[in-house]
């Protein structure tokens, strides 16, 4: 019987021996098939697998991975309650005329006119404020024992309005002895234990103010500051339209306002009156 030429397979450990007995072209071939192979089965049985086990799974969402099961992760905005606390809310004026248009008298002014007291909770241990909450004084040498509050200025001679305003327009007006001193508003998060331009008003993002010192002024924003000119004024007026991202500093005298300082801005979120008072110096809010 003519023996059988069938060749039985071969075992795992003898393919390589078989695989070099073969010509150079042929195992060349039989590289490139093994690598194509290896190459499809990467691309594509892994992916069938996986996607088998989704929709099977799919079936029992309690075994389901929760990385499976999450949304594609986005930059989310701050929750609605930030929002509906910090930002304002501003009211469209009735025409570009009535927006633009600002008081021109003290008459006018008067309209506008806001209750503005002190915030004993932010008040330096160097301002002094009345029963009242209507006059603050630099008490300098003397320290004032107030309690520990987060929203206290530790190291600079300031104080912040207990009144914040987020729309609307709204006046108030003031009269200092003493100098320098500064007035202004600024954005409740200004820092309150820096000894520098991050908690200075004037010296940042978040606040505007005009600084008074030796009969001169000078508005300040993001710690620059604009043209040097004469102020002979005790009395002054500060003007807020928030709808039409306006502040106004003017100089009270004799029943008239004259204008000093136009700061045009774009205000984001409500604001509170703001005072620096130096070592001397001396505020009252007027009724």
């Amino acid at each position: 019987m003519a023996p059988d030429c069938r060749l039985a397979p071969a075992a795992q450990s003898e393919v390589p021996e078989h695989l070099n007995k073969l010509t150079p072209a042929t195992r060349e071939l039989s590289e490139q098939l093994e690598k194509q192979l290896e190459a499809f089965t990467q691309r594509h049985l892994p992916v069938s697998a996986t996607t088998g086990q989704q929709h099977t799974e799919s079936q029992s969402p309690e075994s389901q991975s929760p990385l499976q099961n999450a949304p594609v992760a986005q930059s989310s905005p701050p929750s609605a309650s930030f929002q509906d606390a910090e930002r304002l809310t501003v009211t469209r004026p009735r025409n570009a005329q009535e927006c633009h248009r600002e008081p021109q008298t003290r008459q006018e002014l008067i309209q506008y006119l806001t209750k503005v007291t002190f915030d004993l909770n932010t008040a330096s241990p160097m301002v002094q404020l009345s029963d009242d909450r209507r006059c603050a004084v630099n008490s300098h040498p003397k320290v004032q024992k107030y309690p520990r509050h987060e929203a206290r200025f530790l190291h600079l001679d300031q104080v912040l309005a207990e009144q914040e305003f987020s729309d609307g327009r709204h006046y108030w007006e003031i009269s200092v002895t003493g100098s320098p001193i500064r007035i202004g508003i600024s954005y409740r998060h200004i820092v309150r234990n820096s000894r520098g331009v991050a908690s200075l008003l004037g010296g940042n993002q978040v606040s505007w103010c005009l600084e008074l010192a030796e009969g001169k002024r000078t508005v300040w924003h993001c710690n620059k500051s604009g043209e040097l000119l004469p102020c002979p004024y005790q009395r002054l007026g500060i003007y807020l339209n928030i709808p039409g991202q306006t502040l106004i500093f003017y100089g009270i005298s004799k029943g008239t306002a004259e204008p000093l300082q136009h700061v045009p801005a774009s205000f984001t979120l409500p604001l509170l009156p703001a005072f620096q008072i130096s070592r001397g110096a001396r505020i009252w809010i007027e009724d």
